[in-house]
């Protein structure tokens, strides 16, 4: 069941709902906040739109809509308005970073997760999936696993890989065919020493 969602939206993009000032994350050249989407909650992503973005978007779209595995975010909508592209993914409860944050911290994740075996086996699978789609996540970080809670508790805890956006294709080389992108505390060795494009082995030793 979704959770409920204030009826004071001032935007609608393609069927996504929103207020425009209620933001729960900010970067350099996007945020997050929440919304809806045929009813549902979801997480927005907004981004600047540059000239680079506005000509990627119809394939970038297309790509990531695709992307169907219980270890990836699901992405739902997209839509532009003069200023902004806005992607609409599947709400998750909280982000694995927050398990780390101290007691005393509002956003600390307090609630159950899987065996560490079973975290790992989780994430492998939705990286191994993504690679078997020809893509490189590229930005591999504790903030980008989030953490999906079903109403049965432990049993249902499911670790997703988000930030879908930095996802690349990679040619039959392994290579990206842009420029890696990430935190460099996260990248592989080899990417952080040599400061080549990303590849399908790379994503193996980020995190």
């Amino acid at each position: 069941m979704s959770s409920p969602v204030s009826s004071s939206f001032t935007g609608n993009i393609n069927g996504i709902q929103f207020d425009r000032q209620d933001f729960f994350g900010k970067g350099g050249f996007d945020s997050v906040q929440s919304g809806t989407f045929n009813g549902q909650r979801v997480a927005i992503k907004r981004i600047e739109l540059t000239k680079g973005t506005d000509q990627s978007s119809g394939n970038e779209f297309e790509t990531l809509q695709q992307l169907e595995h219980p270890n990836v975010v699901r992405l739902l909508q997209c839509g532009n308005d003069n200023n902004f592209r806005y992607y609409a993914f599947e709400w998750c409860g909280a982000s694995l970073d927050q398990l780390f944050l101290k007691a005393d911290d509002t956003r600390k994740y307090n609630g159950p997760m899987p065996h560490h075996i079973d975290i790992s086996l989780q994430l492998a699978s939705g990286l191994e999936y993504i690679h078997s789609r020809n893509l490189v996540h590229g930005n591999i970080k504790p903030e980008n696993v989030l953490i999906s809670a079903g109403s049965a508790g432990q049993d249902e805890i499911t670790l997703k890989w988000a930030n879908s956006g930095l996802t690349r294709y990679a040619s039959k080389r392994a290579q990206i065919t842009s420029q890696v992108g990430g935190n460099n505390a996260w990248l592989a060795p080899e990417l952080l020493l040599l400061k080549l494009g990303g590849n399908l082995h790379g994503n193996k030793y980020q995190g």
